[in-house]
């Protein structure tokens, strides 16, 4: 009940973050609202298709983070081009607040090889895991739209935060408060 109530605390103030930022007309809040209030506190479901591209074991690793950062990256179009924008975590993955949070970067691609090479041509030298057949997508729809594609879970694989943060200060202040366990910073 405890953590209902402090994730609560962060969920106005990140609708009202997105809800600002997305000059939407109203029903497209509507829309907005609707989801995070399906989103939020709904447990991420894993996949059996999801495959370290460096060998890695993901199951393991997600188990183990306390919060974890998901970031679902669909590549369907052009892996190269996706990808790019993976430099832009490495400042945020070195950030103190951030140390004891497992991060879990998850592409959707159908070509495992040449994912793992377009990997290798960005040199990002985090794990990444590539979902071999769009399973994790499908289990966890709302990460394949842009709006939703990052989420904070917790311990209990329950969706504290969504949102991709990247550019985005004030939906950054609400992912530190959640970590840090703060109504302030």
């Amino acid at each position: 009940m405890k953590k209902r109530i402090v994730s609560l605390i962060f969920f106005l103030p990140l609708l009202i973050c997105v809800l600002s930022i997305s000059a939407c007309k109203p029903s497209s809040k509507k829309v907005i609202y609707n989801d995070l209030k399906h989103i939020l506190f709904s447990e991420i479901k894993l996949s059996n298709n999801i495959v370290g591209a460096d060998g890695s074991s993901f199951y393991r690793k997600f188990a183990d983070a306390e919060f974890k950062v998901v970031h679902y990256i669909d590549s369907t179009s052009c892996d190269e081009c996706a990808l790019k924008s993976l430099h832009y975590w490495r400042s945020i993955i070195e950030d103190p607040v951030f140390s004891n949070v497992g991060f879990f970067f998850i592409v959707w691609s159908d070509y495992f090889e040449s994912t793992r090479q377009a990997l290798l041509n960005v040199n990002f030298k985090y794990p990444v895991y590539i979902d071999m057949y769009g399973h994790f997508g499908q289990e966890n729809k709302y990460l394949k739209n842009k709006l939703y594609n990052t989420a904070l879970i917790n311990k209990d694989n329950q969706v504290v935060l969504v949102g991709d943060f990247l550019g985005n200060s004030r939906l950054m202040i609400q992912y530190r408060k959640a970590i840090l366990g703060t109504d302030s910073l």
